[in-house]
């Protein structure tokens, strides 16, 4: 009966745990508020300001896509691939939680990186 109710316990606390990274997971949501279609490549930095993950995507017009970012980073640099030029904003991720990153029409935009 006792390594019933400690195989219980144990399991209580894996579900629990697992529930728990579900709630408080690491991601950015990128919206296009835009009524075209773009390509968007997300650079991703650690503390020390080195690159530590590229991800491009293709995200039509009015739609939102998510992404994980890798162990470790700590900032996002957006570049639009089709204007050639870089977000002029540094998007800092919050862990645990929703990163959100809005592409609107009048984002501020330029070819020097942020």
């Amino acid at each position: 009966m006792r390594y019933f109710t400690l195989l219980l316990y144990l399991s209580a606390l894996v579900l629990g745990i697992s529930s728990c990274e579900l709630f408080n997971k690491t991601e950015y949501e990128v919206s296009n508020i835009t009524p075209y279609d773009i390509s968007i490549s997300f650079y991703e930095y650690n503390s020390e300001q080195e690159e530590v993950c590229m991800t491009t995507a293709y995200i039509p017009a009015h739609q939102t896509q998510y992404f994980t970012p890798v162990e470790g980073a700590v900032a996002i640099k957006v570049f639009m691939n089709d204007f050639k030029q870089w977000v002029q904003r540094i998007y800092y991720i919050n862990r645990g939680k929703t990163t959100y990153i809005s592409i609107t029409p009048d984002i501020p935009l330029g070819y020097s990186m942020p």
